[in-house]
């Protein structure tokens, strides 16, 4: 029986300081993320996916990142932005083939040259990956169960 590994979402909050320091241009999606959204109940976040102790992500121009430590990688604009960890489930679709494969599966939408800020983001990547890892049992037995011949 394989052994079952938890999928933890973290999710980082944009640093207004830091962006202004780096001279990046985003300093306005910073400030839009730390004070106005916040005041009418929304918010901009940045989230990676953690596996086996790897830690997953998709950013502009580099496609698919995978680092070994929580922040390792990530734009300056989110240094010290941690905001949360979420266990989301565990997943035995953890070995190293299965994972490679969805990966190598995922890579074919999310290249570096396909980030779009609202259509296509870390955020569409984390959760088609936590969805491919947690639910791919469960999505397989349901639709069986759904189209199973009736044998009545």
């Amino acid at each position: 029986m394989e052994e079952l590994k938890d999928v933890v979402l973290h999710v980082y909050q944009l640093s207004e300081a830091g962006a202004r320091r780096n001279g990046n241009g985003n300093a306005a999606v910073a400030f839009l993320s730390r004070r106005l959204l916040p005041s009418i109940g929304m918010g901009a976040y940045h989230t990676s996916v953690e596996v086996d102790g790897r830690f997953y992500t998709f950013a502009a121009n580099a496609g698919i990142v995978k680092t070994k430590q929580r922040d390792q990688g990530l734009p300056a604009d989110y240094a010290n932005a941690h905001q949360e960890s979420i266990v989301l489930g565990a997943s035995c679709h953890c070995c190293k083939g299965e994972l490679n494969e969805i990966m190598q599966i995922l890579s074919q939408t999310f290249t570096p040259t396909s980030y779009h800020l609202a259509h296509r983001n870390c955020n569409h990547f984390t959760e088609t990956l936590a969805t491919a890892l947690i639910l791919r049992d469960q999505l397989s037995r349901d639709n069986y169960n759904t189209h199973a011949p009736d044998t009545t």
